[in-house]
């Protein structure tokens, strides 16, 4: 007497009576696509990527006003950096806010690594040069470079988390999984197989 199958692929059970070795092979394929909805995610603002974009935003605007201010060489270089972080920091905190981010294509989680790296090193340039121009009798320039090494700080933290998100997710919401039951008379033998 056979016993049914409660597997959660409900394969038939295999007739191991057939002359031809009894070899039977069961095949279930799932598509899985992750979707997210749009509207204010208000918890956001409290994870540490919420408030990381937060410190970026505030820091990088209070560089862009010193270096609107100061009078220095360097401020034109060192207001760029900083607005440019701030315009960027402050889309990607209402697209994360909104729950926009999560609809575009799955690539962006690796863009915005990029964008982190990049800018990470040029404000960490322009925090340099503004500590320099600091010690050169431009004061102004000094609060620039403190803030400027904060907001660094702020951005290799979240291009941390970026590279942890994007490790443990990889480059695709999308997923194929195929699972192929081969059973004979010598046993069962089960086989997964995940694309992305």
């Amino acid at each position: 007497m056979m016993e049914e199958s409660t597997d959660k692929y409900s394969a038939p059970p295999p007739n191991y009576d057939d002359a031809a070795g009894g070899t039977y092979t069961h095949t279930h394929t799932e598509h899985t696509t992750h979707t997210a909805t749009l509207g204010l995610n208000k918890d956001y603002i409290r994870t540490i990527p919420g408030i990381l974009k937060l410190a970026e935003i505030a820091t990088s605007l209070i560089c862009f006003i010193v270096a609107l201010v100061a009078t220095s060489g360097a401020s034109g270089w060192c207001g760029f950096v900083a607005g440019i972080v701030f315009f960027i920091s402050l889309v990607w905190f209402f697209l994360n806010l909104f729950g926009v981010i999560q609809k575009i294509h799955p690539v962006r989680i690796l863009i915005e690594w990029i964008y982190y790296l990049v800018l990470t090193i040029c404000f960490c340039i322009a925090s340099i040069v503004a500590a320099v121009y600091a010690a050169r009798s431009f004061p102004a320039m000094g609060v620039y470079a403190f803030f400027g090494f904060v907001c660094t700080a702020a951005l290799a933290v979240d291009l941390f988390f970026q590279f942890k998100v994007w490790r443990s997710q990889g480059v695709s919401s999308h997923s194929q999984t195929t699972t192929t039951v081969t059973s004979s008379a010598a046993g069962t033998h089960a086989t997964t197989e995940v694309r992305y």
